[in-house]
């Protein structure tokens, strides 16, 4: 390998167009011809990257049939053995049937007048309600793809949880694997009427409500402060459940909040 410019990435998945996808801090980058576990040499360019060299190759990789692959781009995976490509392409199957039926549901429930779906257990979303993290990211997803999913991509479902825009940013992370330039709309397509607008909303906004990384500090900074008050709570039940009796767990709960508060610093930092 003599390219200069090259670099090194671990491949996470295939996407759903048979890229390998590698996580990186700048966001997913899609490198054709690769497999999950591979590390590859490549040249980035934006959110692709064309691969220069195969470092360690799977054990699911094998040789393509055609001598042709590769050059003339009409196959994407002829270099995987076809157990792993079929569970693959059965898993977008299931994926794409898993949304028909939600949006099946959807439609059944507007049809009956019913308020709410069930399976989705979603709230009612308003736009006043948000806190800025919330909008700063939406705001990226709808001008800054790139950016946008590299930063929801850094959170936990944990930093989710009461989140009255739980739902979009749970959808905007399960498209880590799509062209940048697809997510704004497939975004959308995703989402019920109420939840659309809110992000249209927030998308004619001028300027970005706040810088992305900005955003998922804020968030990991309300949930471990949520998460420390929780610990109190307990320490202060045991404690006044008789605390000589539970010496041991109110200091492993003790740890627990320490261990807490320095992450909330780091976050301050």
């Amino acid at each position: 390998m003599t390219d200069r410019a090259a670099e090194r990435v671990v491949i996470d998945r295939v996407g759903h167009q048979g890229d390998g996808v590698a996580k990186t801090p700048a966001g997913p980058v899609f490198v054709p011809y690769t497999l999950p576990g591979e590390t590859a040499a490549v040249e980035k360019m934006g959110e692709r990257a064309k691969l220069i060299e195969v470092v360690t190759a799977s054990s699911e990789r094998i040789a393509a049939i055609c001598p042709y692959f590769g050059t003339c781009g009409g196959c994407a995976l002829q270099h995987w053995q076809e157990k792993f490509y079929r569970q693959w392409k059965r898993d977008l199957i299931v994926a794409a049937l898993d949304y028909e039926v939600i949006r099946a549901e959807i439609k059944k429930a507007a049809v009956k007048r019913e308020t709410s779906v069930p399976i989705l257990d979603k709230p009612v979303v308003a736009l006043d309600q948000l806190k800025t993290a919330e909008k700063g990211l939406i705001w990226a997803l709808m001008h800054n793809p790139t950016s946008g999913l590299g930063a929801v991509g850094e959170l936990d479902p944990q930093d989710l949880e009461g989140l009255s825009t739980r739902w979009i940013l749970e959808q905007a992370r399960s498209l880590q694997e799509w062209p940048a330039g697809a997510i704004p709309q497939t975004l959308l397509e995703r989402l019920n009427e109420m939840e659309a607008r809110i992000v249209q909303d927030i998308g004619r906004q001028p300027h970005p409500p706040g810088e992305p990384h900005d955003c998922v500090r804020a968030l990991k900074r309300l949930r471990y402060t949520r998460e420390r008050a929780d610990v109190q709570r307990e320490i202060d039940r045991l404690q006044r459940d008789g605390g000589a009796n539970h010496e041991r767990e109110i200091v492993a709960l003790w740890d627990q909040k320490m261990a807490l508060l320095q992450r909330i610093e780091s976050l301050n930092c």
